[in-house]
């Protein structure tokens, strides 16, 4: 995109550059053609002056009297009323051509003609051919360097919105959006937002159906084991009821395990599912996020991992929550910081925040406005949209619990 960008720009602006030169031309060479008919006149008026008093004297001008008169860069030509024209040049005379500026004046019966080459005009206007030359590069240089800033500020904000719908897909439910006067990012950002937003819905709505398919399926199961092992006590003097009880228990016990792997399924195949990164790569792309941002106020932060470093889990959810909770830590704490992530067989993703100092008070902390939640609150509400918990109420010592999905 910024290529073509550059590219449009460069070739929009030397077609401006061409169209103004070509009217700035015209312009010019009406003005010099003019100007130089003008000239022509004058220098006319005088050489009349002279031929009209040699004639006067009873001479007739001739070559010699003419060669006297006749400008260096131009041609003149004298035609008398009988008789042969006398035709003269100036030593720097190109020739005559079809462009040629000519005056003309009638003294004594015979005509007088002066002429000066058309063509002359075009090096008054190219001046150093070099010059022009240097120019051009100058001019195409400046395009470049103003395509290229043009085309980082157009295509700044799209670069965003693409980081943001990646990051969407990933599982940020909250991804950065570009601010920008442009109607088309602006809309773009809409959707996005809102794409976002449905995505927390439906995650919501799998969360309520797995509780609740967990509960309705399970529940009524329960229900018939107690019976069949009251009907086992009571009955148990009739020897055709144990075998039919320890059947229909059988029976409990496949229907419960497969309620539980179709919830868990549900759980695995969800919205986000196969977005993961092992726990060990996340910790590093997190940490060097952290260490980015807290390095401008000169912290640092440190980073382990407990458990199992090669278990997958959900990239986006970790992404989004820690990325809240780092708006917390800079906000709220002071000094080094401390993040380890645990992970255990069939455990959830568990990661803890250790901060060596918190603002105690509130005007050291980096202000928000009063009406607008906390980072570490939206961190909370996102956590728990994701299917997870954050526990703890202070930044120092929080413990972010999530599905490892």
């Amino acid at each position: 995109m910024r290529r073509r960008l550059v590219a449009a720009v460069l070739a929009l602006t030397l077609v401006l550059i061409a169209l103004a030169a070509g009217a700035r031309a015209v312009s010019v060479i009406g003005d010099a053609r003019a100007e130089t008919s003008l000239r022509l006149t004058q220098d006319l008026r005088l050489i009349s002056w002279v031929v009209a008093d040699a004639a006067g004297r009873g001479e007739v001008p001739d070559e010699a009297l003419l060669q006297r008169l006749v400008p260096t860069t131009a041609q003149l030509v004298y035609e008398p009323a009988a008789g042969e024209a006398v035709v003269v040049e100036g030593e720097d005379h190109d020739g005559p051509t079809d462009d040629d500026v000519r005056a003309s004046l009638t003294v004594t019966g015979a005509t007088l003609t002066l002429s000066e080459p058309g063509n002359r005009l075009g090096s008054v206007i190219l001046g150093d051919p070099a010059g022009a030359v240097a120019l051009l590069l100058l001019l195409v240089a400046v395009c470049v360097v103003g395509g290229l800033a043009i085309a980082e500020w157009l295509g700044r904000p799209f670069r965003q919105l693409a980081v943001a719908v990646r990051d969407l897909s990933r599982g940020r439910l909250e991804p950065r959006l570009p601010t920008s006067s442009m109607t088309e990012v602006r809309a773009i950002a809409h959707e996005v937002r809102g794409m976002g937003e449905q995505l927390r819905e439906r995650l919501t709505r799998e969360q309520q159906f797995a509780a609740r398919a967990s509960h309705e399926l399970r529940t009524p199961l329960t229900r018939v084991r107690l019976s069949l092992d009251e009907l086992a006590m009571v009955a148990a003097d009739h020897p055709e009821v144990p075998g039919a009880v320890e059947q229909c228990l059988a029976a409990v016990a496949d229907a419960e395990r497969v309620s539980g792997e179709l919830v868990a399924l549900m759980w695995r195949d969800g919205v986000l599912s196969g977005l993961t990164s092992p726990v060990q790569v996340l910790a590093t792309e997190l940490t060097q996020l952290w260490a980015d941002r807290l390095d401008r106020d000169g912290r640092t932060v440190t980073a382990a991992v407990e458990g199992d470093p090669d278990a997958e889990v959900g990239v986006g959810q970790a992404e989004a929550v820690l990325e809240r909770l780092l708006d917390e830590v800079v906000r709220s704490t002071v000094g080094e910081v401390r993040l380890v992530f645990e992970t255990r067989e069939g455990e959830p993703l568990r990661v803890q925040v250790l901060c060596a100092g918190v603002r105690r008070q509130a005007g050291e902390q980096r202000g928000l406005d009063a009406a607008e939640p906390t980072p570490l609150e939206r961190a909370r509400e996102l956590a728990v949209a994701m299917g997870g918990r954050l526990d703890g109420d202070s930044v120092d010592g929080l413990r972010l619990t999530l599905p490892r999905r």
